[in-house]
């Protein structure tokens, strides 16, 4: 019998609740994004090109966090909405998007990806960065392409199982059960098998778009090794110089971008 999803949320939560913490509200502009969401945003320009291609688009941030995205977002002229499953980051990014001036254009909300409280062919576009892998696949797939207008386009930044270096590590340190777990109960990199539910949903309107290599960062990070000096800046530069070498490798990097587009009706 499949676990009520009432049950996955209040770990979530109740995770959340631990790894909370308060973030400096501060100016968000194109000068202070982090490198994670200037990948994405390359990617996302790639299918809106032009300075005025956000203007007036109604667009969903899922598991927006602090606001970041949203705010950036709502700088070059689109409508948000957003929503967290945290109350904690509602909080924060609803003064975030007081701060910036944006308040107006961004209306932020708790809510659940699986459950979205919004009608159906609202949004342009639904974006989010590591919302996906913490949650139902199939009950949030729907809800994307359900929320889409027709023709509107998804794109979301994963961790996912296409890289096997990265599988084979994993496996290898889930076999010691003393060793410590990063992230809540629930989250893990998106499988082969996620994969085709998402493209199946969308009618195989699916297309995966490799990012900057980053692999032993976040190895690293996943086993609680970056605590100790030294090793995160000295595994990041690695992963940039192999990044520099072989651009190649970012088809199989453990992150990607998914993008996915509604069809069209005719």
């Amino acid at each position: 019998m499949t676990e009520p999803l009432a049950t996955r949320h209040r770990r979530e939560i109740e995770h959340h609740a631990h790894a909370e913490r308060d973030v400096e509200i501060r100016e968000v502009s194109e000068s202070t994004v982090p490198w994670n969401l200037r990948a994405f945003e390359g990617v996302l320009k790639s299918y809106f090109p032009g300075e005025a291609a956000f203007r007036g688009l109604r667009v969903l941030d899922c598991g927006c966090g602090p606001g970041i995205l949203s705010i950036l977002m709502a700088k070059r002229g689109a409508l948000l909405d957003a929503f967290d499953i945290s109350e904690h980051y509602v909080g924060i990014a609803r003064r975030f998007c007081e701060a910036n001036g944006v308040k107006d254009q961004v209306d932020v909300r708790a809510g659940v990806m699986e459950q979205l409280d919004y009608p159906a062919g609202r949004f342009d576009l639904v974006l989010g960065t590591r919302i996906l892998h913490h949650v139902d696949i199939s009950s949030a797939a729907a809800e994307v392409h359900r929320v889409l207008k027709p023709g509107g386009m998804a794109l979301f930044w994963e961790p996912t199982l296409t890289n096997p270096v990265y599988n084979a590590m994993r496996r290898l340190y889930r076999m010691v059960p003393a060793l410590p777990r990063a992230g809540s109960p629930d989250e893990h990199p998106l499988t082969e098998q996620e994969l085709r539910a998402l493209s199946s949903t969308f009618d195989g309107k699916f297309r995966m778009h490799g990012t900057p290599f980053y692999l032993f960062s976040h190895m690293a990070r996943a086993v609680g090794l970056t605590r100790i000096i030294g090793v995160a800046p000295s595994l990041s530069l690695l992963d940039r110089c192999i990044d520099m070498a072989l651009p190649a490798l970012r088809r199989s990097n453990v992150h990607q971008i998914l993008a996915m587009r509604k069809a069209a009706e005719l």
